[in-house]
């Protein structure tokens, strides 16, 4: 596998991803890749994965860390903080929150399935945007910024930077670094994470 620190892409098949059950049994994560500087508290800036879940329960705390998730599959959850008003997961809406927060998530109607990204708040910023197949779009990569492209559901998706260019089925990721406009062009059913993680100016 190709690596990021020193080419401008790699793209990831559902292979490559590393699929872990939770301590507590509630669900499953498949990762889908991480990067940056190692700290004292975890060994990366970022993190993006997909999470199953299968029963309410709590969600694991990361301190100084912020989460950005969409609901990808089923019917929607709600988060729980000590009472204060809850926070709505629902399908395709994208909800950005203190990870370090002590959660509990409650299923509204059986299981689900979330697109996930975590960011130590001290050295990047993170941005997620669902696109669906009735537009093409385009994602600027700045100096110091990286963007990952994951087809959710679809017949297909073709990912192009200058030369490069991809052709991505569904569960397949494309991740680029380097200073240019990402084209992205898809079929008319397909949903796509675009996932835009930029490093902090002060770091």
């Amino acid at each position: 596998m190709k690596n990021l620190t020193t080419t401008p892409f790699k793209k990831l098949l559902p292979k490559d991803l590393i699929r872990m059950p939770w301590k507590n049994g509630g669900g499953m994560t498949t990762e889908i890749a991480r990067g940056g500087k190692r700290t004292d508290e975890r060994d990366w800036g970022w993190r993006i994965s997909i999470a199953e879940v299968l029963t309410d329960g709590p969600f694991s705390i990361f301190k100084g860390v912020d989460r950005t998730i969409t609901v990808i599959e089923g019917n929607g959850m709600d988060l729980d903080f000590l009472g204060t008003p809850k926070i709505e997961l629902n399908l395709f809406e994208v909800v950005k929150f203190d990870g370090g927060q002590a959660f509990e998530g409650r299923l509204k109607d059986g299981p689900i399935k979330d697109f996930n990204v975590m960011v130590d708040r001290n050295l990047f910023d993170a941005n997620l945007v669902i696109h669906d197949g009735q537009t093409q779009g385009d994602s600027l990569i700045a100096n110091h910024s990286l963007v990952l492209v994951h087809l959710l559901k679809g017949k297909g998706a073709q990912i192009g930077c200058k030369q490069n260019i991809f052709n991505l089925r569904r569960d397949e990721t494309i991740i680029y670094r380097n200073n240019d406009v990402l084209k992205i062009c898809s079929s008319e059913n397909a949903l796509i994470a675009i996932v835009k993680i930029n490093e902090n100016k002060n770091t």
